[in-house]
Parts: structure tokens; C-alpha cells; sequence
């Protein structure tokens, strides 16, 4: 099953070390993920693509 990020929602004042992710496949299956970053890691920083990339990695460290 390939997913592909479909959204990226950051709200710094409720949840300044977090990013929401969704990730979504042909079919319509999707899964949404948080991402936590340090504090000292500006999110401004990462492309789409290191998003997804983390996504993707916190996906399969929530489902072994």
C-alpha cells in the first residue's frame, strides 16, 4: 500500500512541537499521524517531502 501526504496542518499555538499529517492511498484509505519535533527544530525548515518521510516512519513505529 503506497500512501501519499495529502495534508499538513501546524497550529503553533495550541501544539507548538507537533504537526498533523495525513497520508492517503488510491483506494481512500488514509491514516493520520502526529509528528512531534523539539523545540529547537523550526518546522518551517522541512520541505513536504521530510514530512512525509517522517510521517511514513511514525506510521510504522505505530503499526509493527
Amino acid at each position: 500500500m503506497s500512501l501519499k501526504l495529502t495534508g499538513v496542518t501546524v497550529d503553533r499555538k495550541a501544539h507548538p512541537n507537533l504537526v498533523f499529517a495525513e497520508l492517503q492511498n488510491d483506494q481512500g484509505e488514509s491514516a493520520n499521524v502526529q509528528i512531534r519535533f523539539a523545540p529547537s527544530f523550526n518546522v518551517d525548515d522541512f520541505t513536504l517531502r521530510e514530512i512525509e518521510r517522517l510521517a511514513h516512519e511514525e506510521l510504522k513505529r505505530l503499526d509493527p
